[in-house]
């Protein structure tokens, strides 16, 4: 399976269709890329809201190595999930609860993190580079070691 891949204009969004998801890892995937694709809009009925939630709940999810820039996740709770070598870089993630992530590896670069709860996250060899950190603290994450990523 490709990584989702996104442009400025949403339809040029390439995300996997509901035929297409072979595990539960894939189909997760593909409900990350639909809301990364239509820029974080959110419907207006009760079905959509609570789908919406749902998608917001990644605790414990499993997004390793994933193309996952550009998105607004602000707000969201990856607490526990497995974000290893993820690229997150671009994407709003104002708010988000990494408590207990694994982010190692991750791209981080130029990501809105303001707010962000990183206690007891792995950030070991992220990319923080130009990374905005206003009022996250950083004293709670794990970085042991020297991991080559």
């Amino acid at each position: 399976m490709s990584p989702c891949s996104v442009t400025v204009v949403p339809a040029a969004t390439n995300c996997p269709q509901s035929g297409d998801t072979e595990d539960a890892k894939q189909q997760a995937h593909g409900e990350l890329c639909e809301e990364k694709g239509d820029g974080g809009e959110h419907g207006e009925d009760t079905g959509e809201q609570e789908n919406e939630q749902n998608e917001a709940n990644q605790q414990n999810s499993d997004h390793s190595g994933e193309d996952l820039n550009q998105a607004d996740f602000s707000g969201y709770d990856f607490s526990g999930a497995n974000l290893k070598g993820a690229d997150l870089s671009g994407s709003n993630l104002a708010g988000v609860n990494f408590a207990g992530a694994d982010l190692s590896c991750a791209s981080l670069s130029n990501a809105n993190l303001s707010g962000a709860n990183l206690l007891g996250a792995i950030i070991e060899g992220a990319d923080l580079t130009g990374a905005n950190l206003q009022g996250v603290d950083l004293s709670g994450a794990i970085n042991v070691g020297n991991l080559a990523c």
